[in-house]
């Protein structure tokens, strides 16, 4: 049995016109030349040719057994598509092909063993020249280790120099928090406060500040941001609660949760 690598075989375009092809098909139609290549197929995979055993046919090609032992009989005995001693059937055209590919492969198998060889009868060619260029060589990779040593010595000094620049710079302190509100547990920067006026106004950033100072006094809620918080919830609060109160020593806050009120979680 051939040792078939390749997975496709030729297929003429004209095939279907071939006369024994053509003497088939008048009797099969378009399924009988489906079948017809199917079985080729089987034939190829088992190396050119197979077991005249008409179950396993069947099994390959997923044809049922009586259609492939009439068609396979005929094609064989009538069409002569197909030649047979009675224990196993092939194709003279499939074998003529077959032995093409086999010839071709094993020629070029050939060809990549020459190859192989002369690379390597140059290789061993090139290790037996004389070394006249040692010590030359010697010297020169001397002189490119030692100016290889004094370029990474330069860069190494040059990293070190960075690092210690880095570690003299000062890290940047966080900005320092400021007690704000009637219990003094509103923390805010600078900044905050400054941004806050500006945005919402004196009166707005004091009684946010007053209702977030109660908030947290009576329900003992910890904001990792204060601010957040402000934003988050207790600016929207303060505008609705600022008509009620015409003084600022006259607000008394409301401390009823809002539905909409969301915690930023962590803690100051």
């Amino acid at each position: 049995m051939r040792k078939i690598k390749q997975l496709y075989f030729q297929h003429d375009v004209v095939a279907s016109r071939d006369e024994k092809i053509l003497l088939m098909r008048s009797r099969y139609g378009a399924r009988g030349y489906g079948l017809f290549w199917l079985i080729i197929e089987h034939l190829f995979i088992s190396g050119g040719q197979a077991t005249l055993d008409y179950k396993l046919i069947s099994m390959a090609i997923g044809e049922d057994r009586r259609t492939v032992t009439s068609f396979l009989n005929d094609c064989i005995d009538v069409f002569k598509l197909f030649a047979s001693d009675g224990q196993i059937f092939w194709s003279e055209r499939l074998n003529r092909d077959l032995d093409q590919i086999v010839s071709k492969s094993i020629a070029r198998s050939n060809a990549a063993k020459k190859r192989h060889n002369k690379n390597k009868s140059n290789s061993n060619s090139y290790d037996n020249l004389p070394d006249n260029g040692s010590v030359e060589d010697e010297c020169n990779c001397d002189a490119n280790a030692e100016s290889l040593h004094n370029t990474n010595s330069a860069i190494d000094n040059i990293r070190e120099d960075e690092i210690t620049s880095s570690k003299n710079k000062p890290k940047k302190q966080p900005a320092r928090k400021l007690p704000f509100g009637t219990f003094n547990n509103v923390l805010l920067t600078e900044e905050e406060v400054k941004k806050s006026i500006e945005k919402y106004g004196e009166n707005i950033h004091s009684l946010s500040v007053e209702i977030l100072s109660s908030y947290k006094e009576s329900n003992g809620k910890k904001y990792k941001s204060d601010y957040a918080a402000m934003k988050n919830w207790v600016y929207e609060r303060a505008l609705k609660e600022s008509p009620k109160s015409t003084k600022d020593d006259d607000f008394v806050p409301n401390l009823e949760p809002l539905p909409f009120e969301l915690e930023t979680g962590g803690s100051n």
